[in-house]
């Protein structure tokens, strides 16, 4: 079988081989048929952990199927903003299995997002807001997205956002 996987590897796109990506008729009939699926499969997960067969229209089992799916459109690093915009019926059917983030996590992918903040950066951005304005007053108009970030780890530490700045020493 490790002979007929090297043979399968040049059509692997994402580390997904997609039968329907295969050119030749014979390694796409013998990829094909269901006594050597399983075999191929063990095959690829034996050359690298994340090599996945991609069969359409034959499941063995939801779950897998959808993070082959996935993993042939974006790779191995996910971006949930991505996947959330151009492929919303893959993202809503990972909540069948959880928070879409930790699935793809389980599942061995890496997920991304395009407009992640972490606390220090957040509050060193209203640091520079409070300097260049004076006070964050407006902030909301001005600049939303810093605005829900201050919002989200207010509310994620259990603080309304005024007790949070005068936490941080940003508000007196």
């Amino acid at each position: 079988m490790s002979y007929l996987v090297e043979r399968l590897l040049p059509f692997a796109k994402n580390k997904v081989v997609n039968i329907e990506d295969i050119t030749d008729p014979a390694l796409k009939r013998m990829a094909s048929n269901p006594k050597y699926t399983s075999y191929i499969r063990q095959g690829l997960k034996n050359m690298d952990s994340q090599n996945e067969l991609l069969i359409p229209h034959r499941v063995d089992c939801q779950e897998m199927q959808l993070k082959r799916y996935i993993q042939y459109r974006l790779g191995t690093t996910i971006n949930l903003t991505t996947l959330r915009g151009k492929y919303v019926s893959y993202y809503m059917k990972l909540f069948k299995y959880g928070s879409p983030s930790e699935v793809i996590r389980r599942w061995g992918l890496t997920p991304t997002h395009e407009h992640s903040r972490s606390e220090p950066v957040v509050l060193a951005a209203l640091r520079e807001y409070v300097e260049g304005n004076g006070s964050l007053k407006g902030l909301i108009k001005s600049d939303p997205q810093l605005y829900r970030s201050l919002r989200y780890f207010s509310s994620k530490k259990g603080r309304t956002i005024r007790e949070y700045l005068a936490e941080t020493g940003l508000q007196k």
